[in-house]
């Protein structure tokens, strides 16, 4: 919980400028644009007009530091040393992919997938639940030292002003 806190107040990444969402509002006035464009050429390299290609490498450079801020953000909350590769990071965008995945159908469902079965759902809940839970129980752990310190530090002071 303390690493979320912290987490919650500044992240290890810069934020995205400008945003995706600002980034992609620029892509359907270029596709007017060059209207005659086709990226769906089947050839190893197309060419394409350098505003389009600007446009590209921007959002491409946004998508991934996005990934990486999120990762990382992961990797705060749950290592003591923000490490990114870890098991436990992989495991919960791993759990968070499948509940993003299933709370948006409406945009891409493979036909031939079927929805989650309760116990399949109950698994990827037990996954956060195990990994959030030596978060809280480091907060807590450090709760009580602090609250038996203060304990102690007030006790001292009582016993110094009688």
């Amino acid at each position: 919980m303390t690493k979320t806190v912290g987490l919650l107040a500044k992240s290890a990444s810069p934020p995205i400028s400008p945003s995706i969402a600002e980034q992609m509002k620029v892509l359907p006035r270029l596709a007017a644009e060059y209207s005659d464009m086709d990226l769906m050429q089947d050839a190893e390299r197309i060419l394409i007009p350098g505003k389009v290609a600007a446009a590209l490498a921007t959002l491409i450079k946004a998508a991934v530091q996005d990934e990486n801020r999120n990762r990382d953000g992961v990797a705060s909350m749950l290592t003591d040393d923000a490490n990114r590769s870890h098991y436990a990071v992989s495991r919960w965008i791993q759990a968070n992919n499948f509940f993003v995945k299933w709370a948006h159908i409406h945009v891409k469902l493979d036909v031939h997938e079927s929805v989650p079965t309760d116990i399949e759902i109950a698994n990827h809940i037990e996954i956060f639940e195990e990994l959030m839970d030596g978060v809280a129980t480091a907060f807590f752990d450090r709760r009580r030292t602090v609250q038996n310190l203060l304990a102690d530090i007030n006790a001292t002071d009582e016993v110094d002003d009688a």
